[in-house]
C-alpha cells in the first residue's frame, strides 16, 4: 500500500492532520527527515515541526484513552526515537 493511501487511513483513525498523516506514513516507511522533506516539498525544519506535533498529539491520545492502537503505539516509538533534539547551548 502506498504512503498516500496509508496517510489517508491514518488521518481518518487518528487526531492527526492530513500533512501530519503523510509525514507519519513516510516515517513508517523508514524515510529520513531529508527524504520526507524532498517528497513533501517542505523544509527539513518543517518536517521536524510536524514530527514534534505528531509526538505531542499521540502523547495526548495515549494519556486520555485506556487503549491505544498497536500500530499507533509502534509509530509513536519510532517518531519519538527519530526526533532530533538540538543540543543545549552553554
Amino acid at each position: 500500500m502506498g504512503y498516500e493511501k496509508r496517510a489517508e487511513e491514518l488521518a481518518n483513525k487518528t487526531v492527526l492532520t492530513e500533512t501530519e498523516s503523510r509525514v507519519q506514513a513516510l516515517v513508517e516507511d523508514g524515510k529520513t527527515r531529508h527524504e520526507i522533506a524532498d517528497k513533501l516539498d517542505m523544509a527539513v525544519s518543517t518536517v521536524d515541526t510536524h514530527k514534534q506535533r505528531i509526538k505531542r498529539r499521540l502523547e495526548q491520545v495515549q494519556g486520555t484513552t485506556e487503549e491505544i492502537d498497536l500500530d499507533e503505539a509502534q509509530l509513536y516509538d519510532r517518531i519519538k526515537n527519530s526526533i532530533t533534539t538540538p543540543p543545549l547551548k552553554k
